[in-house]
């Protein structure tokens, strides 16, 4: 007797069959994300996002459960996405400015239209985890691991020399981040207080004076 055949296919084929039901899933959480900053998180309807993705609301059903997953999920994704960006510049440059400028960009993208719709959908994620408590505590793990990577920046400049700072190192951790969040608040909001380019400038300038870097 012949074994039964898995209807899904030879194992190859459902690889790729994965991965583009895996491809599909990240554009739906991209959309969503988009959607989210221009409508909010209890705003916006299963339809703006399938608009947004030129999908039907059937797709998305298909690979979710509910809104609430759904929507969940894609702020997830936002802060998911922060964190793959700081580990790959912790993981390409070694010099500890040039990887605390390169952080310091990726909270305040050059493009002002990136830097507006990730800085807004990052703003919603943050009122939202103050009204959902499973939002909260990914909210809470993104912002330690953005701590502990500016940090770890700061003590490998102090133990190379190539930052002398007065304050401590947590210190100073401490205040880059709150003011690159008030930045993110700013370009978030688009309410014209501050472009990515002047948080970027502005950031740049004050993390270099608290770190007292030695430039020779």
């Amino acid at each position: 007797m012949l074994p039964a055949q898995d209807p899904r296919g030879p194992p190859m084929a459902r690889m790729l069959d994965d991965s583009v039901r895996e491809e599909q899933r990240q554009r739906l959480l991209d959309s969503a994300i988009r959607a989210i900053g221009k409508s909010g998180f209890d705003s916006v309807r299963l339809r703006d996002i399938a608009a947004e993705a030129g999908v039907t609301t059937g797709m998305i059903q298909y690979y979710f459960d509910s809104r609430q997953s759904f929507l969940v999920a894609a702020l997830e994704k936002v802060g998911l996405d922060q964190i793959d960006s700081w580990s790959q510049i912790c993981e390409v440059e070694a010099d500890p400015w040039q990887r605390l400028t390169l952080l310091i960009a990726a909270c305040a993208d050059p493009n002002q239209d990136v830097a507006v719709e990730r800085s807004t959908a990052w703003v919603e994620f943050c009122a939202c985890a103050c009204r959902h408590t499973e939002l909260r505590e990914i909210l809470t793990a993104v912002n330690q691991r953005w701590r502990d990577v500016v940090l770890d920046t700061i003590r490998l400049g102090r133990v190379s020399g190539a930052f002398r700072p007065v304050l401590d190192d947590e210190t100073i951790a401490d205040a880059i981040v709150a003011l690159l969040d008030g930045c993110e608040m700013s370009i978030g909001s688009q309410a014209g207080l501050v472009t990515s380019d002047a948080a970027r400038a502005v950031a740049t300038a004050v993390a270099e004076q608290l770190l007292n870097r030695a430039t020779h």
